[in-house]
């Protein structure tokens, strides 16, 4: 997880241009959600990391991340709805079910 430099990717509809890595949107906004959980993290801290280089923290509470990716979902009332495949997850799915 991490901000980019590439802000103007947020207002596409498509947004897979990534290499396997989640960007932030609001990066400072999901660092004070950060600070609630993690005691040893300050906003000083934060605040000092600021700059051209990444900057890594090792966070005392690990903070479970569940990343799901859907193709199909069905609303509520009972439409089906298709979204591309863009990493090729349902290739193998496909043929394993023989479709």
């Amino acid at each position: 997880l991490h901000d980019t430099p590439s802000k103007s990717l947020f207002a596409r509809t498509f947004r897979a241009y990534s290499h396997g890595c989640v960007r932030v949107e609001n990066p400072l906004e999901f660092a004070g959600a950060l600070l609630k959980l993690e005691p040893t993290l300050t906003a000083e801290t934060l605040e000092a990391s600021f700059g051209p280089r990444e900057k890594w923290f090792n966070l005392e509470n690990h903070i479970p991340v569940h990343i799901s990716y859907f193709t199909l979902r069905v609303d509520e009332d009972g439409t089906i709805r298709s979204y591309g495949d863009v990493y090729g997850a349902n290739k193998k799915l496909i043929e394993l079910l023989e479709l």
